[in-house]
């Protein structure tokens, strides 16, 4: 069965309106980058500037992955749920470097190291579950020493 039309569009309008953004961030991004290497002192970055350029890139990552989940989603009419975990994990990711865990209460942290410790889990558990090749086994077999 296809999907309905209104989703069909619903979704490819979703995919538009998530490419814009990430066709608009990149030079924003490049801008940053140059902006901020160039000003003086030259070649320096503050770890502030940093933060910034990083939750770009780390957000137009996370953008690019939801376009394709997107895409894949109106493809198979399923929700692939390791590049869904990804996209969490990414995300967490982004909020880790972003934010400055000092000014969090303890809790908050412990939360958010719990979240990606049970993220980080369920995307083994995923890979695992779809047979993917064991990584360690395989460099046991092609590398000699």
């Amino acid at each position: 069965m296809k999907n309905p039309p209104l989703k069909k569009i619903i979704s490819l309008v979703l995919i538009i309106i998530l490419a814009i953004l990430v066709a608009l961030s990149i030079p924003s991004l490049v801008y940053l980058i140059i902006d901020n290497f160039l000003s003086p002192p030259i070649w320096l970055i503050t770890v502030e500037k940093l933060r910034t350029i990083l939750d770009l890139v780390l957000w137009i990552l996370i953008t690019i992955e939801l376009i394709e989940t997107v895409r894949a989603y109106l493809e198979k009419r399923t929700l692939e749920l390791e590049t869904v975990i990804a996209v969490a994990l990414i995300a967490m990711a982004r909020k880790i470097i972003a934010v400055r865990l000092r000014d969090y209460e303890a809790t908050m942290v412990l939360g958010m190291a719990a979240l990606i410790a049970a993220l980080c889990l369920a995307y083994y558990l995923v890979r695992k579950s779809n047979n993917y090749p064991d990584r360690s086994s395989e460099s046991a077999t092609t590398n000699p020493i």
